[in-house]
């Protein structure tokens, strides 16, 4: 499966990418002008995967057409450092703005629940509607998604 055989790649050289192990060179590129710190591929939709930007933008694309971005979102203030999706699609980023953004049905959901910067960031892997953050600020955060509130 050729799924089981590609990997993304982000860079501060302002790109992410898309890697084929079977290959000697990488097989797509992005160039969004700013420093790539996080990639995240879609379980539900191997082609879609998103990027977490310096600029605070969370950005999605298609592998199989790479010229445009299926969408952009100006998520955080700050840069993005994590960006994750659920087995059921819904994409969840964080950053240096101490915040995570869950994006799900066309709204972003925004939780402030850290003092510090976010850098962990996982889906349960049962329970897709469990999002867990990580911070500098040294607590855990854990979110249920179908009440739309943050716990710590």
């Amino acid at each position: 499966d050729a799924n089981e055989q590609t990997f993304l790649s982000a860079s501060r050289d302002g790109s992410a990418r898309l890697w084929d192990a079977r290959a000697t060179s990488h097989a797509g590129m992005v160039s969004v002008g700013v420093s790539v710190y996080a990639v995240g591929v879609s379980p539900k939709d191997t082609h879609l995967f998103a990027i977490g930007c310096e600029d605070g933008s969370v950005r999605c694309y298609d592998s199989r057409n790479l010229t445009q971005s299926v969408s952009r979102q100006s998520a955080h203030t700050k840069a993005v450092r994590k960006v994750a999706f659920s087995t059921e699609g819904t994409l969840a980023s964080a950053g240096d703005d101490f915040r995570v953004v869950v994006s799900k049905d066309s709204q972003q959901h925004v939780f402030a629940s850290h003092k510090d910067v976010v850098r962990a960031l996982a889906w349960h892997p049962s329970s897709p509607h469990i999002l867990v953050s990580g911070s500098w600020d040294r607590t855990v955060c854990s979110y249920d998604i179908t009440q739309l509130q943050a716990s710590s």
